[in-house]
């Protein structure tokens, strides 16, 4: 027996119109396989254009004009005029849709074929957990001492159950945070302190490296061990501005957690 859920995958995507394609490719790829796990899956893909200077949506957008959609699936675009900054355009994309399952995937970077199907069974499998995630395949050199955290640091193999990011209301959408990144581990911070999770053993997400994107930056000190690069200070220290909205919302989701305990 089939099991209906409806998904989104939100893609925000920056002049990456030489990636957007790879990336939409693997999540339809992705969605095919999930029918191995009795999924019976509605899916929306959202190509959250956050100022780019070329059509990276429209490039993006394109399997939706020249071939034929899978039952169940559709692209949608939504467009940012100017650049905020990969967390604002997810918030977006995820406003444009009622799914109640959230996928996040880098523009480029890409889904491997058993990512969607085995994350919305497992959560399916356990209505207690409230997000999911993967092991991620790098095509960069990753000191072990590196992956586990990484893997907890990141959103592109994440999927959650969409009241879950409403009540983290989304990512953090200062300024700072565009220049600074650590938009995903706030993200992950602040879900921990919420809900429980489970990982998947399993690769099923992929990480590209090309210049000038958020891995190219630090690449080097994931060849060494953690604890080495532990005692440099990172180049990148988040602002002011961005822990005090950190330590709102760490406060605000306190207050929550403490309030789903104390209820009848």
């Amino acid at each position: 027996m089939s099991r209906p859920c409806h998904a989104v995958v939100v893609i925000p995507t920056f002049n990456n119109a030489p990636e957007i394609r790879r990336a939409v490719s693997s999540v339809l790829t992705s969605a095919a396989a999930s029918s191995e796990h009795g999924l019976d899956l509605r899916l929306d893909i959202v190509l959250a254009d956050d100022g780019s200077t070329h059509d990276s949506a429209v490039i993006g957008g394109e399997p939706a004009k020249t071939v034929d959609l899978p039952a169940g699936v559709r692209i949608l675009a939504v467009r940012h005029d100017a650049n905020r900054g990969a967390g604002p355009a997810r918030n977006t994309g995820v406003a444009a849709s009622d799914a109640e399952f959230v996928f996040f995937l880098d523009a480029d970077d890409e889904f491997l074929p058993p990512h969607i199907g085995l994350c919305l069974d497992t959560l399916l499998s356990d209505p207690a957990i409230g997000y999911v995630w993967g092991r991620r395949a790098w095509d960069l050199p990753v000191h072990d001492s590196w992956r586990d955290r990484l893997n907890q640091s990141s959103v592109m193999n994440l999927c959650l159950r969409r009241p879950w990011h409403d009540l983290c209301l989304g990512f953090p959408e200062h300024p700072d945070f565009r220049d600074h990144g650590y938009e995903d581990c706030a993200c992950r911070v602040i879900l921990r302190r919420l809900v429980r999770g489970r990982p998947i053993l399993a690769e099923t997400t992929r990480v590209h490296l090309r210049d000038e994107n958020a891995l190219d930056r630090p690449r080097a000190k994931f060849t060494m061990p953690f604890e080495s690069w532990g005692e440099n200070a990172d180049e990148r220290q988040p602002t002011p501005a961005m822990i005090a909205e950190l330590d709102d919302r760490l406060e605000r989701a306190r207050q929550l957690r403490e309030a789903f305990l104390s209820s009848p």
